[in-house]
């Protein structure tokens, strides 16, 4: 006899076997058994170690294990996973607030140290451009805007150099032995007063003479790192070794006038003059007993 399409979908799911999730033995409409509505799993009633309803059907009953995983879809666990997330989310958003607040608020030192710098630097433009002002030979350099700003330029590029007058020069023959003695000869005058910074380049100024070294011009980073050097003079115990600040030649040919006029001052008669340098601009002063010197130029 031949069987229809769905006689035989019908039959072929009477003649597959049932077996019982737990004993794994078989399950047949004779015997006592449950099946999940959710995994479709069956299981024996005195396998299964669980309560039983008294009254259930194949629809309704549900398995422990899918009854355990169903409730992780509940309302109430839904609301209490969100609240952990919104929680957690909350304490690392706080965290990055902080965190992003630290940063800024180094950002902003930063800002007003350097907003501190540029305004000193400013100030001493400001105090130089006034200086050569003064130096200025006659009304037309005064005005004279471009030689102005080629001075500025070219104090703000000395300032960072320092000139060392009176160190013996190397007798090497290589110039890179040269260098790293007199490099080894800087480092021997400042090691004793603290830590100093290297020069980034370090060479000798004009022609080499017989017993007369060449002063020694150093280069650094930054116009701070020349003040330290500078700076020094006042606790170097060796006043054999000087350092100098590297002046223009607009400052240089100021103090060579201050200098002549000096000397010619003292051939005069004017005993009681001294030179003292301020800044680096070299000024006249007389010293009176019981008072302070006065500035005369």
């Amino acid at each position: 006899m031949s069987i229809g399409y769905g006689d035989k979908r019908r039959s072929f799911a009477q003649i597959m076997p049932a077996y019982c999730t737990i004993c794994s033995s078989g399950v047949t409409p004779s015997t006592s058994h449950l099946k999940c509505s959710v995994c479709n799993k069956y299981y024996h009633i005195k396998c299964y170690t669980e309560d039983v309803p008294d009254a259930y059907s194949d629809a309704s009953w549900v398995c422990k294990a899918c009854s355990l995983s169903n409730a992780l879809s509940t309302p109430i666990t839904l609301s209490a996973i969100e609240n952990i997330i919104e929680k957690k989310f909350l304490k690392f958003k706080a965290d990055i607030m902080i965190e992003m607040s630290q940063i800024i608020d180094s950002k902003l030192v930063l800002v007003n140290n350097r907003m501190s710098e540029i305004e000193n630097n400013m100030h001493r433009l400001q105090t130089e451009i006034n200086e050569i002002r003064k130096s200025a030979p006659n009304n037309e350099a005064t005005n004279n805007i471009d030689d102005v700003a080629l001075e500025i330029c070219d104090r703000n590029e000395r300032s960072k150099n320092v000139i060392l007058y009176n160190i013996p020069e190397s007798v090497a023959n290589s110039v890179e032995v040269k260098v790293m003695d007199d490099l080894k000869q800087v480092v021997s005058i400042v090691e004793p007063l603290g830590k100093f910074p290297k020069p980034k380049k370090i060479f000798r100024l004009g022609i080499p003479k017989p017993n007369a070294p060449r002063p020694l011009k150093m280069v650094f980073e930054d116009c701070e790192e020349a003040q330290l050097y500078l700076r020094s003079n006042k606790t170097n115990p060796n006043k054999k070794f000087h350092f100098r600040a590297d002046l223009t030649r607009l400052q240089r040919a100021k103090n060579y006038a201050v200098i002549e006029e000096i000397n010619l001052r003292r051939s005069r008669g004017e005993s009681d003059l001294r030179l003292i340098y301020n800044n680096n601009v070299a000024q006249i002063t007389r010293a009176n007993k019981g008072r302070r010197s006065q500035h005369l130029n």
